[in-house]
């Protein structure tokens, strides 16, 4: 998990520039009033130096709480208590957590799932996750990511709090207080990456700290983070959730939430949802969440995927909606949704064209020294074409921003990336779970071979668009009796005249499935499967 997110910290940004590009002052009456006035040495006074960990907790949260900082808002010591709803391991138990002021944590002290701002506690300034550039220094050859034990053990605690976080929430992004010592950094994390400011010595000047606390909890829940075409369902919608989800009942407390989507005619369409099928375990990239949905207007069950997609990668709704009206069978049948409004990461506005362009240039010089698949299983990145790039075209209509202040010159890692949701007819089921070899046979040919409605080769001769990330994973099980197959998982699918057209892009080479031709089925690694050229095709 913390190797996941190597060079993707931009730092140190400077922390006014940091506060009013993230926590504007502006909006209304009550956003524009003025932080209260404390004295500088407020938290000096509170936290002495050389404070224990471990007695920091209460008088930084009694600090803030006593002069009024979070108004709405509370703040409660969770460090003692694992959140009781966490499925993977480890139980997390977090520094202090703001919560909103009526959230009911008689029960359960650590929700991730309500979680409005995360603070980490360090007692030493040794504890630093990140090193600010000396004043001089090219910052270009700096390298910003600790690389001490200390500082990296700092750095995945904060990881794993925020992706934990993430997983449980809809979120295009979040925000960290990190105290160490006689110093705070203030982080943002969005599904690119995180920006992460400068240090600054809070028990000599408080001010900061202050202000940030007193912006934040003046912010919308856009603001803080929180995705606006996501809500809590009434008691009614939740019943009617137990009810019609029951099959796919989570294995931990999850909330009934319901998905606000436009439908092919650009009405609003609402889906309530009750747990995903998986939580994403990585904090930036794909992130893909699968839910099945129910449409009480309609009173019928759909499945409905949740993604960051790269910014270069077509829409995979628009290729499933291409697939569906070009008579494409055996494949998810599109039914509304594509990009969200707003949905786009900000952290890769800080590097430019250009640095990217470097980046890649000298990474794909590496992968020419390569062979074989370790030239083409390059981590996941989207590229477009040299001229496109530069002419802006195929990215968002964000514009980039400057970054002069970032340490490093490596942003091979760092993209855009767009929330991208939509609505599918088909629930279908992991391939593993097969209940006869032939039936598994049919299910794989309905995937990707067989005649005459093969969903990969069809795709191909009618659309010239291929899948790209044929594994046995992305092959489903549907129909009653559980031997109709589907190829899911367009994501990361193209034309084939824009992968001619361009340089290296995204892309997933499978170990799991092997296609040998057009005219013979496949080797399914996992499953332990390894099937000859076959005399009879299933139909």
């Amino acid at each position: 998990m913390v190797a996941s997110m190597v060079q993707l910290f931009l730092g140190p940004m400077p922390v006014q520039r940091f506060l009013d590009e993230f926590l504007p002052k502006v909006g209304t009456e009550t956003r524009s009033r003025a932080t209260p006035n404390l004295e500088k040495d407020l938290f000096a006074r509170a936290i002495p130096n050389k404070t224990p960990e471990n007695k920091m907790y209460k008088p930084y949260m009694k600090v803030i709480t006593d002069n009024g900082l979070i108004p709405g808002f509370k703040m409660v010591n969770t460090i003692f208590h694992v959140d009781k709803d966490m499925i993977n391991a480890p139980r997390l138990k977090p520094d202090p957590s703001m919560y909103r002021q009526d959230l009911d944590v008689s029960e359960k002290i650590t929700q991730f799932g309500e979680l409005e701002l995360h603070s980490e506690l360090k007692g030493h300034n040794t504890d630093d996750a990140f090193a600010d550039p000396p004043e001089g220094q090219d910052r270009r050859s700096w390298q910003f990511e600790s690389t001490t034990m200390a500082g990296s053990r700092s750095r995945g605690q904060l990881i794993h709090y925020v992706t934990e976080w993430f997983a449980r929430q809809h979120r295009h992004h979040a925000f960290t207080i990190f105290l160490f010592g006689t110093h705070v950094r203030f982080i943002r994390w969005d599904r690119a990456g995180a920006i992460v400011s400068e240090k600054f010595d809070y028990k000599s000047d408080c001010s900061f700290l202050a202000e940030f606390l007193w912006r934040f909890s003046h912010l919308d829940d856009v603001g803080r983070g929180r995705d606006p075409f996501v809500r809590r369902a009434t008691p009614e919608e939740v019943e009617i959730a137990y009810r019609e989800l029951k099959e796919w009942n989570p294995e931990a407390h999850r909330p009934v939430v319901v998905f606000n989507i436009p439908g092919e005619d650009d009405k609003n369409r609402e889906f309530l949802a009750w747990g995903c099928l998986s939580e994403p375990r990585s904090l930036t990239g794909r992130c893909t969440r699968t839910y099945p949905v129910y449409e009480i207007v309609t009173k019928r069950k759909y499945l409905l995927k949740d993604g960051w997609r790269a910014h270069s990668l077509a829409q995979e709704a628009d290729i499933l909606r291409t697939l569906r009206d070009e008579g494409v069978r055996h494949i998810p049948i599109y039914v509304c949704g594509g990009d969200v409004i707003n949905g786009v990461t900000k952290t890769d506005l800080y590097v430019s064209v250009e640095e990217e362009e470097k980046a890649w240039r000298a990474k794909e010089g590496e992968a020419e020294d390569q062979s074989g698949d370790e030239a083409t299983d390059s981590v996941e990145k989207a590229n477009e074409p040299l001229q496109d790039k530069a002419k802006g075209k195929g990215r968002n209509s964000t514009q980039k921003l400057d970054g002069s202040w970032k340490c490093g010159e490596d942003w091979h890692r760092v993209t855009q990336r767009i929330l991208h949701r939509f609505i599918s007819e088909v629930i279908g089921k992991p391939l593993k779970n097969f209940t006869s070899s032939k039936g598994m046979l049919r299910v794989v040919w309905h995937a990707f071979i067989g005649r005459p409605s093969p969903a990969s080769w069809d795709a191909y001769t009618k659309c010239r668009i291929i899948h790209r990330d044929i594994s046995a994973n992305n092959i489903l099980i549907t129909g009653i009796s559980g031997d109709e197959g589907i190829l899911n998982d367009w994501d990361l699918a193209k034309k084939e005249v824009d992968i001619v057209n361009s340089r290296r892009h995204e892309r997933t080479v499978s170990s799991d499935i092997v296609l040998i031709d057009h005219t013979h089925i496949i080797s399914i690694g996992n499953l332990g499967i390894h099937v000859k050229p076959a005399a009879h095709r299933p139909t």
